[in-house]
């Protein structure tokens, strides 16, 4: 469990690295088959997509901290059933239980808003419009939507230490989304190819979850749990938590979400699409990273469950200096690669914001992660200290991603952004986290 090096590990990164491949395959897939105008449709639907944080409020990253804290005490059999005593074996199924209402709500919730949300927003730019793009975006949003009723049970699944059979679950969506989705590009399906995308994603987390757990998913629908105490309680125990994830996550998408929508609504489709391929292309190195240190959170959290705060402590620290070097390293080789294949075809940089701003979108992107492997270290122990970073950081970045695009370009507000991610977010994230640690250590 304390090595940084794992199975768990190996496959989620295996798995990043074949999305980061499918990433750069659908890129270089969107320049050659999309048009300027579908390009800037394409990445910014994505970006409205990412509202669903809006709707699901950190509860998947909940579910993973309490099944952690759970399984501490359990254990899967052979045959994949749970083993372990009853009160802590019927509270993860309350768990699931509980999941399996929130998110029945929080989908249909999301589909009956997000459509016209996202009508009304593309139609600002009447002039240029792709064809059937209203059709695509009402698909995309109702198979998102089911995705969203799948994820809690992946997530219920990690924290149970199942991360690696998970991670190689991802690693074949990553593999069937993009044959689906590229197949639709080569094929002149266009716009079709972001919900093609999106099913290949829940088709094989639908098979995957009916084959392998759906005797564990069933045994906890039925179980008849009596007792409050062999119960996880939502308005005792998750919700104080949860109100201060949500609104750290809704800050989040402020934060990290919001420049394409703003691009795009500013300054049109085409610009929006090279912001949102530049971002893309910098924002798949960041969750390659990220996706290795989420194996680790499952164990930190089960560390602190049997009051091992010093060893949780240097597992975070080793492996979020070990995630960040590999994602410093992941840069020099695409860059590199970028930088190679601009010289054989000088006109895929035309598709691309200019080399100062993906280096700039870079470092921003290798300071976030340093960010974010603190506070999901913070939150393993059950609580939120990062509210107040959040609110306060997704105004300074609404503010200066507004005004910034309109005032002085795409460059000078990334220029912005670089200097407020490093000399202001980093150090508020760490005196945030050390005044933390400071009252429990």
């Amino acid at each position: 469990m304390r090595k940084v090096f794992d199975q768990a590990a190996i496959y989620a990164v295996l798995a990043r690295i074949a999305s980061l491949g499918v990433g750069f395959g659908t890129l270089l897939l969107i320049t050659r088959y999309l048009s300027d105008i579908e390009r800037g449709f394409y990445l910014t639907f994505y970006s409205i997509i990412a509202l669903q944080v809006f709707f699901e409020m950190g509860f998947g990253s909940i579910l993973i901290q309490y099944a952690g804290h759970e399984f501490a005490h359990l254990n899967w059999s052979k045959l994949n059933y749970i083993e372990g005593t009853i009160h802590h074996r019927n509270r993860y199924y309350s768990l699931i239980k509980l999941s399996v209402k929130w998110y029945a709500v929080i989908a249909f919730l999301f589909t009956i808003v997000l459509i016209p949300v996202g009508l009304v927003f593309f139609n600002h730019h009447q002039d240029a419009q792709p064809a059937h793009w209203r059709m695509v975006w009402i698909v995309l949003v109702v198979i998102t939507a089911l995705n969203l009723y799948l994820s809690p049970f992946l997530s219920l699944l990690e924290g149970a230490g199942k991360v690696a059979s998970v991670a190689r679950m991802r690693l074949l969506q990553a593999l069937t989304g993009a044959f689906l989705g590229w197949s639709a590009m080569i094929t002149g399906l266009g716009l079709w190819a972001a919900p093609a995308i999106t099913f290949g994603t829940f088709l094989v987390s639908l098979i995957w979850l009916i084959m392998h757990f759906r005797q564990v998913l069933r045994t906890a629908i039925y179980t008849v749990i009596d007792r409050l105490d062999h119960q996880i309680s939502w308005s005792r125990e998750i919700f104080p938590m949860q109100w201060r994830i949500a609104l750290s996550w809704m800050s989040g998408y402020l934060i990290y979400q919001l420049f394409n929508p703003i691009v795009f609504y500013q300054l049109g489709a085409k610009m929006a699409g090279k912001m949102g391929l530049s971002m893309a292309m910098v924002s798949a190195l960041g969750t390659l990273a990220a996706s290795w240190y989420a194996t680790r959170i499952p164990a930190v959290a089960n560390l602190i469950a049997t009051q091992q705060v010093n060893a949780a402590v240097h597992l975070f620290k080793r492996t979020t200096v070990i995630t960040t070097l590999f994602l410093i390293m992941m840069a020099l080789i695409v860059f590199g690669f970028y930088k190679g294949l601009v010289s054989i075809y000088p006109t895929i940089a035309d598709k691309f914001l200019s080399m100062d701003a993906l280096c700039i979108l870079m470092v921003a992107i290798t300071a976030n992660h340093i960010i974010s492997c603190q506070a999901a270290f913070a939150r393993t122990f059950k609580e939120e200290p990062y509210l107040y970073y959040s609110l306060v950081m997704a105004v300074l970045t609404l503010f200066i991603v507004f005004f910034g695009v309109h005032l002085l370009g795409i460059v000078g507000m990334l220029g912005l952004y670089l200097v407020l991610m490093v000399l202001v977010a980093l150090p508020f994230s760490t005196l945030t986290l050390r005044y933390f640690m400071s009252q429990r250590l």
